[in-house]
């Protein structure tokens, strides 16, 4: 009820990116699936190697943002 998630599933989203719109300091995205639903999401840089990806949903509580961080590159 507060946003929170309590579990993923194992399955893996093969959604494509449709759209994708920077507005000031936040990229807004768009996916659809292969059944043409279609879900938002908000990405705003929160520091030199994090980012919150904010999944935005209608009509239900919406979820918590993810928090993103970069990972280093892996040494060759």
């Amino acid at each position: 009820d507060e946003g929170d998630i309590t579990s993923v599933g194992e399955e893996m989203s093969a959604d494509k990116i449709v759209s994708v719109e920077l507005l000031g300091e936040t990229l807004h995205l768009t996916t659809r699936d292969d059944d043409g639903i279609e879900e938002h999401y908000t990405l705003v840089v929160t520091g030199k190697d994090t980012a919150d990806l904010q999944p935005l949903s209608e009509g239900s509580a919406t979820p918590k943002a993810f928090k993103l961080k970069r990972a280093p590159s892996p040494q060759k």
